[in-house]
């Protein structure tokens, strides 16, 4: 896999907004925010530097709170001979 540039994002991003950018769906039943939806996936408050990585998406915590994540950086992952797409985020 190749990765590109990523996109800084506060953890408040909402999904349906960044599904609609990243043109793939994001939707997870009873999850609204980017933060939300890496909690979920790894299942406890993650350290900065921590990382979740999905067949589409490489996403690293920058800062989080006592609480919450406040930032992550979303690099979209492309698959070599994929179908041509530079994988850079709108």
């Amino acid at each position: 896999m190749s990765q590109t540039n990523g996109k800084p994002l506060n953890g408040k991003a909402r999904l349906d907004d960044l599904s609609e950018k990243l043109g793939f769906d994001l939707d997870v039943s009873g999850i609204d925010t980017i933060g939300g939806y890496v909690f979920n996936q790894l299942g406890h408050l993650p350290e900065v530097g921590a990382q979740l990585e999905t067949p589409l998406l490489k996403i690293t915590v920058r800062r989080v709170s006592r609480r919450r994540i406040e930032e992550l950086l979303v690099e979209k992952t492309v698959c070599v001979g994929g179908d041509g797409a530079n994988g850079a985020l709108p």
